[in-house]
């Protein structure tokens, strides 16, 4: 039975306007100036000379080297310092016509960025810092528009594709934070442009592990002084070492040359290398295909967006096929891996691959983390939905009659509330699942007995609650907070009555279960409108946990129960990733996907993941491609109430975009561009 049916349901318009005047609920779309998707700057960095022996001529050959972040399991984070040491030490080559630079490029690791600095300047070596600016990283977006595909890549589910194609699509939707945060061919172009402001005649942007031993240095020379006037260009093969460093000194030694080449630049070369090519996206070979030299990156499967920047734009600084000559080799020094991953073989250079992206996709979650912590000063305690220094104002003011008359309408619903004589709980109602299991959240949307369903009572449980957690803050009436945590431990926390967290037999239809062969049915994508309170339940918990900085009362909250809610929580959002909600909810288009996103966000909040906050906020876009169409009107699914379904989307939208305003995220949820590729690059 539904209880305190006397005392009757919360005055939900009521209390919706008391929330409104607080300025608590946001009621329509924001307005945003959409800045461009080309919001990164320049680069900016800093250049440390400090050669004791500074020249008075300008070198004619430059060697400039980058060195990036590690990006485990591709790497050994420990071998950037190790072979920078090595190459310091033993790459004496004792030419007074070369001069070499290194470039430190955006390095996450402070201290490894400290280490690497010092390092260097024991050894008085010239370099230049690229810094990371946590700032300018927080302001590229996600992508959901992928590419080739013009389509949301993000939310919808990808069938028959390999490991590779995955993994390549997965770092293609954080390819804007790819481009600044490892930014390989930014460092490269900034190395070209070091080298041809040196005076140099022939240019070295290179990896930085490349190591070149006298005997290859003299190969060089010998090539470059005798290339003849149109030749602008040269590769170097490199030999990638599968051992320890010190095994180039062996008499044994024999260097093998296979790997991807190294380019070399005459100082009147026009080309660079594209930006707009993230790091792991044939990044060096794109510009080896433009000047048309042969090799097994022909074979990589390039799609129609990169070829358009490749096969179909060759460069004009060549004179045609075989017109950049192979020259020396290079040594590629050792990753500190196993010998089989640094194999000369297919087999070693796909997991070489699928390891880099693993890598980078780690690397750049870190720096996700740290925008939400350090910039947007995110923390689980964090009110959402409520605005902690508007609630603060109106504790102050609770005792005038402005204040009072304010929130009449919000403690006339706690005090409704505190008469409930019996909390509301899952089982109160009967069970309908094929298990018959009275704990589980079932419901039709075609036939009802109850006076509430399980899905009207979770609306009045979270409202009840909200409002009461609201009353004490705003009044410290502790009677209030007791009301509400006798509510929570009812509906999250008593092993006999608390909901379990699954929506399978959410909004079931009757009219299927009657003609089913097995007498049972499971629930539909509708079912995820019945917790759509729960980002404002998480906040009154939030609220009687009284973790925020203004709150000066103790919380109300048991320590044992706060577990157990979160527990149920954590619960509730490992559901939300289950086959069945994914199949469901999240490849589902539509407002009710949006209500998925928002629901993963807010249990993500609380649940200190703020990676998963970000992703579902910052992906979010994808959603708004599947409610319109071409001629750019509202798709609402047949057989829906056309009005009911509009105003839930945009108070959807209105939250959904509040949430995204607080991490930096708003600008980009609704600025796109659907244009199709070919037609943008021409």
């Amino acid at each position: 039975m539904m209880p305190t049916k006397a005392v009757g349901r919360c005055s939900v318009r009521r209390w919706m306007a008391a929330l409104v005047a607080l300025g608590l609920l946001s009621v329509g779309l924001l307005s945003y100036r959409m800045a461009s998707l080309s919001l990164l700057s320049l680069p900016q960095f800093r250049d440390f000379r400090r050669n004791p022996r500074p020249r008075t001529s300008p070198p004619t050959y430059m060697l400039v080297r980058a060195i990036g972040n590690a990006l485990p399991p591709r790497h050994d984070p420990a071998r950037a310092l190790q072979n920078l040491r090595f190459t310091l030490e033993h790459e004496q080559l004792e030419d007074e016509e070369l001069a070499t630079h290194w470039v430190l490029n955006r390095l996450v690791d402070e201290e490894v960025a400290r280490q690497l600095r010092d390092l260097l300047t024991e050894f008085g070596a010239d370099f230049t810092e690229l810094p990371l600016d946590l700032n300018e990283y927080a302001q590229a977006p996600f992508h959901v528009v992928v590419e080739d595909h013009g389509v949301d890549q993000v939310h919808i589910e990808a069938t028959g594709e390999d490991q590779w194609t995955k993994n390549q699509n997965f770092n293609a939707v954080y390819g804007s934070k790819n481009r600044y945060a490892l930014g390989i061919n930014v460092a490269r172009n900034l190395m070209l442009d070091i080298a041809r402001n040196s005076g140099a005649r022939w240019l070295l942007p290179w990896d930085q592990a490349c190591f070149l031993t006298r005997e290859a240095w003299g190969q060089f020379k010998h090539d470059l002084d005798n290339a003849p006037r149109h030749q602008k260009y040269f590769m170097s093969f490199m030999d990638r070492l599968q051992e320890e460093n010190e095994n180039v000194f062996a008499p044994s030694f024999t260097a093998n040359p296979w790997e991807e080449p190294q380019i070399i630049f005459r100082n009147d070369s026009i080309e660079r290398f594209d930006e707009q090519l993230r790091y792991g996206q044939r990044d060096k070979a794109a510009l080896l295909i433009r000047l048309q030299v042969s090799g097994v990156w022909d074979g990589w499967g390039w799609s129609s967006w990169e070829q358009r920047r490749t096969y179909a734009n060759v460069s004009k600084d060549v004179t045609g096929p075989e017109a950049v000559p192979r020259t020396g080799y290079v040594l590629r020094l050792y990753s500190g891996l196993t010998s089989s991953v640094e194999a000369n073989s297919p087999s070693a250079g796909f997991w070489r691959e699928i390891r880099r992206a693993k890598g980078v996709i780690a690397l750049l979650d870190k720096l996700e983390e740290r925008v939400m912590r350090e910039v947007y000063d995110y923390h689980s305690n964090k009110l959402l939905v409520y605005d902690e220094t508007l609630l603060q104002t109106f504790m102050e003011k609770a005792d005038t009659d402005e204040g009072k008359q304010l929130v009449s309408s919000l403690i006339h619903d706690a005090d409704r509330a505190l008469r409930v004589s019996k909390p509301w709980a899952i089982t109160s109602n009967k069970a309908l699942d094929p298990k018959r299991d009275p704990r589980m959240f079932s419901n039709f949307f075609d036939y009802k007995e109850e006076t509430l369903d399980d899905g009207e009572m979770l609306r009045e449980m979270a409202y009840n609650t909200t409002a009461l957690a609201l009353a004490w803050r705003l009044t410290d009436n502790k009677q209030y907070a007791r009301q509400a945590v006798a509510f929570l431990d009812a509906w999250c926390a008593d092993t006999s009555t608390a909901m379990r967290t699954t929506l399978e037999y959410a909004d079931m239809s009757f009219q299927k279960l009657l003609t089913s062969n097995s007498n049972s049915t499971r629930g539909s994508l509708m079912g995820i409108r019945h917790t759509a309170v729960i980002p404002m339940l998480l906040d009154a918990i939030r609220l009687l946990n009284s973790t925020n900085s203004n709150s000066s009362s103790e919380g109300a909250l048991p320590r044992e129960l706060w577990d157990k809610i979160t527990l149920w929580s954590q619960e509730l959002y490992d559901s939300l990733q289950s086959a069945y909600a994914r199949d469901t909810f999240r490849w589902s288009p539509g407002l009710f996907a949006l209500l998925y996103d928002v629901q993963v966000a807010a249990l993500a909040a609380f649940l200190d993941n703020p990676n998963s906050l970000r992703f579902t906020l910052g992906t979010m876009q994808g959603r708004l491609m599947t409610m319109m169409s071409p001629e750019e009107k509202l798709l609402v699914p047949t057989g829906v109430a056309t009005k009911p379904y509009t105003l839930l989307m945009l108070a959807t939208w209105s939250f959904a975009v509040d949430l995204a305003e607080q991490f930096g995220l708003a600008p980009h949820l609704f600025h796109f561009d659907l244009t199709p590729i070919a037609v943008r690059n021409e």
